[in-house]
């Protein structure tokens, strides 16, 4: 598995710098309920798969389960799941 942190000498000082791609995942994870302030990373032809690609008797019970195409899609699928799940707290480990 891939750091999503490494450390840099610059100068006599060490620092720590976050890989772009933890920077999008950390940025989604703090903003999941403002899914708006997210849409700069996203592709207009995005598409999002949850657990499978379609089972109509799951996504009653889960309707984000599927595949989700284009933005709006995508908010709605997210969401749904913001909707169901309490993220009670998120943070990378190095």
């Amino acid at each position: 598995m891939r750091k999503m942190q490494r450390s840099i000498n610059v100068g006599k000082k060490e620092v720590t710098v976050e890989s772009p791609n933890a920077r999008v995942v950390r940025d989604f994870m703090q903003h999941y309920t403002d899914l708006a302030s997210f849409d700069r990373y996203l592709a207009p032809d995005i598409e999002y798969i949850s657990l499978n690609w379609e089972h109509p008797e799951l996504r009653r019970i889960m309707p984000w389960a599927g595949s989700h195409k284009g933005i709006a899609a995508f908010r709605a699928c997210a969401e749904n799941i913001a909707a169901s799940w309490d993220i009670l707290s998120f943070d990378f480990e190095g």
